[in-house]
């Protein structure tokens, strides 16, 4: 929950996965994916003397469906479609002028994130690759009691840049 003037700092966190590609045309191609994905942020405030450094870490079990299309050669698939993203943790760090408290704030959080996501990826030789995928969480971060309890006004929402290596097994 974002403070105002502070900050925001997006953090690099893991993510793996694995995915199936089904032909369905000679250039389309159905996809499904499992990935755990790690994602959150930091804010930064200094008012005064006075410095606190928030970070929020989530961690997802993310299951997109896509549908792509295979451009030209077949080295380069764009893909896109609906995403579901299962909560598995959340705690929020809080910094404040060296004293760090740490709190689980699962209970606070959306148990799921629908989303949709946007992807590409190009294969460098037959079985390994790159890709970068984004997604937008639809629903909100927090549920609608959090932001009540607090008295914010905000609408956050799950976003995140992946880039990864991809290693294709052929059966």
């Amino acid at each position: 929950v974002l403070t105002p003037g502070a900050r925001v700092i997006p953090h690099p966190s893991f993510y793996a996965g694995v995915s199936a590609d089904v032909q369905i045309g000679e250039d389309l191609v159905a996809q499904a994916e499992v990935i755990y994905a790690g994602k959150g942020h930091s804010e930064v405030t200094t008012v005064g003397d006075i410095k606190n450094k928030y970070t929020l870490n989530m961690g997802y079990l993310q299951i997109p469906a896509m549908i792509g299309y295979r451009l030209g050669d077949g080295k380069c698939t764009l893909m896109a479609g609906p995403e579901l993203g299962i909560l598995l943790h959340a705690k929020d760090i809080d910094n404040l002028n060296g004293f760090v408290t740490k709190t689980d704030c699962r209970e606070i959080c959306n148990p799921l994130n629908l989303g949709l996501a946007v992807q590409a990826n190009y294969m460098f030789i037959p079985n390994l690759g790159v890709d970068v995928k984004f997604d937008w969480g639809v629903t909100r971060t927090f549920k609608q009691s959090a932001y009540q309890e607090i008295g914010l006004k905000g609408n956050s929402h799950n976003m995140s840049v992946q880039l990864g290596l991809c290693y294709v097994f052929g059966l």
